[in-house]
């Protein structure tokens, strides 16, 4: 179906039924070569066009209802692929465990303050995850290796590794933002599709309109993100709450602008919170922090995620940190080490790893900082092109791994439990519960 018929029509009719639609000069050349005016009126040359132009409507309303037509597909394509997805080894979605906020026993919050809807401490647990990747050659390529872990309200999980290790696939495969195999339940409940709306995602890059102000960028997210039931009244004053909390107060109604442009790093890193905090999630995924910033400023970054996980009603903060400096690694909770998509540590971070690799014959030295040992262990390429070198600290690394596989014990951040063992739920009450997959309606986002 085209629009172009419909459009040329009305064209011609708007011109040569109005301002042409009188008699038309003939030239010399006409009358000499035809001895007369080939097209006497503008009704004439819309004859000869075959146009007839009492049916101007027609077109008018076919014209309308193509370009309709192609605006609601384009909205649906966009709302479909943009519709979150289910693990693959997670339960299918029968609809029999669906959300319920007013099934929430005990939770005294007042949810017009908190992003519209009631917040309640989550667990996150998971087990055997594994993802694989097809490369270009038709390859497949292991991204995530049976890991497992949890996530407890309260507690901040810092994910560490060395680059490429596959920290950033692990967070998006807690957060169902990746497909990935295994096990994984919220308060014990196999994870659903849904369950994304009620965490928060900060990555690493931060991602903003540059012609937008602070305040206007938060008035935005809110408008789109929260739901139905929170009034207008409610949304601003649930901004301007988030603008207070997080500092921004003095640059609210400052350009955003570019990077180097506009507001400053460090208020760019907070506004990314504040995009997230804005919606009071129960679970928050923090891609890298800290990067990008001085010792002072990223340890602002570790005392506000510590503030979020130890809230009146504790959160879940699972974040990457890429090479954290002593003072940063003493704010950690709990600690996951990878290799190349293989877990080598988790537990609390305190000295637990540090004890769980000097039985492994590798003690950290005394003047040797926690995180640095880490990553020395687990790196590979030891900063040499001598491929000896590179062999032994394969090595290493591979029986690092294995030896945490064949314990077969996690670490648990309360007393050390077995992973599935009593206080493995940690979280009170079911999941929260929604009647749909988007909290602003189709005429908002529409328009």
């Amino acid at each position: 179906v085209s629009s172009i018929k419909y459009g040329y029509s009305l064209v011609m009719i708007n011109f040569w039924d109005g301002p042409a639609s009188g008699a038309l000069p003939c030239t010399a050349e006409d009358l000499v070569e035809l001895g007369f005016c080939p097209y006497p009126t503008g009704q004439d040359v819309l004859v000869y066009s075959g146009i007839d132009a009492s049916m101007w409507w027609r077109d008018l309303i076919a014209l309308s209802g193509i370009a309709t037509f192609y605006r609601v597909m384009a909205l649906w394509a966009i709302t479909k692929r943009a519709r979150p997805r289910a693990f693959e080894g997670a339960a299918p979605d029968d609809g029999t465990a669906v959300f319920d906020a007013n099934s929430v026993a005990g939770n005294d919050n007042d949810n017009t303050a908190t992003g519209g809807r009631d917040r309640v401490p989550i667990t996150l647990q998971w087990d055997n995850l594994c993802l694989q990747v097809t490369g270009a050659d038709g390859a497949e390529k292991t991204i995530l290796s049976k890991a497992t872990g949890i996530a407890r309200p309260g507690r901040v999980l810092v994910i560490m590794g060395p680059s490429g290790a596959g920290k950033t696939a692990y967070l998006n495969s807690l957060a169902g933002k990746q497909s990935a195999t295994g096990e994984l339940t919220l308060n014990g409940d196999p994870f659903k599709a849904e369950h994304t709306r009620f965490g928060g995602f900060m990555f690493q890059e931060e991602m903003f309109q540059e012609g937008l102000s602070v305040r206007e960028h938060l008035r935005f997210q809110a408008a789109l993100r929260m739901p139905a039931s929170v009034s207008a009244s409610q949304r601003l004053a649930r901004v301007e709450t988030t603008i207070a909390e997080l500092g921004l107060t003095t640059c609210s109604d400052t350009l955003i602008g570019k990077i180097g442009g506009g507001i400053s790093g460090g208020e760019r890193k907070r506004l990314s919170f504040a995009s997230e905090v804005l919606m009071d999630p129960s679970i928050l995924f923090v891609d890298e922090p800290t990067s990008g910033l001085d010792s002072a400023m990223a340890e602002n970054v570790m005392h506000y995620l510590q503030k979020l996980a130890r809230d009146r009603v504790p959160r879940t903060v699972i974040a990457t940190i890429h090479q954290p400096s002593r003072a940063l690694y003493d704010l950690f909770d709990d600690l996951c080490l990878l290799h190349d998509g293989r877990t080598a540590f988790f537990g609390r971070a305190a000295d637990a790893p540090l004890e769980h690799f000097a039985r492994q014959g590798y003690e950290c030295p005394m003047d040797c900082n926690p995180p640095d040992h880490f990553m020395r262990l687990l790196g590979t390429e030891g900063g040499t092109a001598d491929e000896g070198v590179k062999a032994a600290n394969r090595a290493r690394t591979a029986q690092l791994c294995d030896a945490w596989d064949e314990t077969g014990v996690l670490l648990s951040v309360e007393e050390g439990s077995p992973s599935g063992g009593a206080g493995a739920q940690g979280g009170d009450g079911p999941i929260l519960r929604s009647d749909s997959n988007y909290d602003a309606s189709f005429c908002v986002q529409f328009t």
